[in-house]
């Protein structure tokens, strides 16, 4: 792997690979699947950059999310319908 880091090109590389990799939103993990297909320098790497991988995945996960009037439109929508009994 070269000095500067790039999360997208790292991530795309492993995505090549058939390997995925996510956040955990209430800790800080990241899971990756099928991790037994990580060669030993991957593991060193991901370790080493774990903040930056971190920080790039939920930064590109909070920019698909749709916008906030969207959610408030589909809560309403959707959420908000039926027969609820306690």
């Amino acid at each position: 792997m070269n000095c500067s880091f790039e999360p997208a090109v790292f991530l795309a590389e492993l995505r090549r690979q058939c390997i995925s990799i996510w956040p955990d939103w209430d800790a800080d993990m990241l899971h990756i699947w099928p991790a037994n297909r990580l060669t030993t320098e991957q593991v060193t790497f991901i370790r080493e950059h774990k903040a930056e991988i971190t920080a790039y995945l939920r930064r590109r996960n909070t920019d698909l999310l749709p916008p906030d009037e969207v959610c408030r439109a589909w809560r309403q929508r959707y959420a908000n319908t039926g027969n609820r009994t306690p």
